[in-house]
């Protein structure tokens, strides 16, 4: 006993140390490497404005209104019995999965929150349902992807058809440990909406939403040491085997597998390209399993989200490759007689003023809560 003991006290120690250390050459990093960090967290703060808030703060807001209103418990009502016998869900978990596959990858997560701050949800079937409820959403699909890729809408559909379904195969491979675990508790709703439920709503996405930029930014940092120690380059060399790419464009080819939104800075008309950028949203990447996180908060373990969106990811790769010579008979063009045409960037000022209204809304909520 006294032996095991001991050993666990060196793991401990062992941890620490290298915990300690790990903490101390980032410090080192980003001081002796500063203007490559502060252009990676720029870039980062950047995808935040102008891709990130607008295709789903609005969404957020609603996935907690549905659940706060009861709209969510009504609707799980009617589809329950259905849902219950298909997947092993309630009618209101079902509610979460559509949110989380059609209105963004934070959507759902943020729903199955609201249930289990109700007191309606177990921690261990929420970090189940965690990694069934997510999906990139059509509003970052089409404006994020498609038409900055490809201007182009069936290849949207395409990306958006084969992560729904990969979402629908991973929920009926995990339904059985659902019907294994206790479901969420049923009630039957009452269709409220007011201005103060607004407000808070309101409140609710505003505070993930400043988790979700803030985790990016940080990431961003990440991000530069692992480009400046050449694992992001290595990475994008293992994944040539997928896409065959020049080796210029191997760093932006693996990019997308820790932050989604650099998929937007690969090459544009590459449709080679096409069933790796499936694979990259239905996975998320890894800075988006780190928002997710930031939205549970500690209410749900986040492994086995981890584990079903990798899953998820080489599903949805190959039903891509099944879908293209169907959805794009005479779409792919080649690359030489691409027209280029002036592209104009969103502005980010509509999301700036977003933010400081939603912050002066937080501050004005507190100081009238104070006594």
């Amino acid at each position: 006993m006294m032996l095991r003991v001991m050993n666990m006290k060196k793991i401990q120690t062992a941890k620490s140390l290298l915990s300690t250390a790990g903490i101390a050459g980032a410090a080192a990093y980003c001081c002796l490497r500063s203007a490559e960090v502060s252009v990676e967290v720029s870039c980062a703060l950047e995808r935040c404005l102008k891709t990130l808030i607008p295709s789903l703060y609005a969404m957020m807001i609603a996935a907690v209104l549905l659940v706060r209103s009861g709209a969510a418990g009504a609707f799980g009502m009617i589809a329950d019995k259905l849902s219950r016998l298909i997947f092993g869900m309630s009618g209101e978990e079902f509610s979460a999965l559509t949110a989380g596959i059609f209105t963004g990858y934070l959507s759902g997560a943020k729903m199955l929150c609201a249930m289990y701050d109700e007191g309606r949800l177990s921690a261990r079937r929420g970090g189940l349902l965690c990694g069934v409820c997510y999906g990139a959403g059509p509003a970052f699909i089409s404006g994020c992807i498609a038409s900055r890729l490809y201007g182009s809408p069936s290849a949207g559909r395409i990306i958006l058809i084969s992560t729904a379904v990969a979402d629908i195969i991973i929920a009926f491979a995990v339904s059985p440990l659902l019907r294994r675990s206790k479901p969420s508790a049923p009630h039957k709703p009452k269709i409220s909406i007011n201005s103060a439920m607004l407000m808070d709503c309101t409140l609710s996405a505003g505070s993930s939403m400043a988790d979700v930029c803030f985790i990016t930014a940080a990431f961003a940092a990440a991000v530069s040491m692992l480009k400046g120690t050449g694992i992001i380059r290595l990475t994008g060399s293992c994944l040539k085997v997928l896409a065959p790419m020049s080796s210029s464009a191997e760093e932006a080819l693996s990019m997308p597998l820790f932050d989604v939104t650099a998929v937007s800075e690969l090459p544009v008309q590459d449709y080679t390209l096409l069933p790796v950028i499936c694979g990259f949203t239905a996975f998320g990447g890894v800075c988006v399993l780190l928002q997710l996180s930031a939205v549970c908060r500690g209410k749900f373990s986040i492994l086995p989200a981890v584990l079903m969106r990798i899953a998820a990811g080489v599903i949805s790769y190959f039903i891509c490759r099944a879908l293209m010579p169907h959805m794009l008979d005479g779409e792919a063009v080649p690359a030489a007689v691409v027209k280029v045409s002036a592209h104009s960037e969103p502005s980010p000022v509509p999301s700036i003023m977003l933010l400081i209204m939603t912050l002066m809304l937080m501050n004005s909520v507190k100081q009238k809560k104070q006594p």
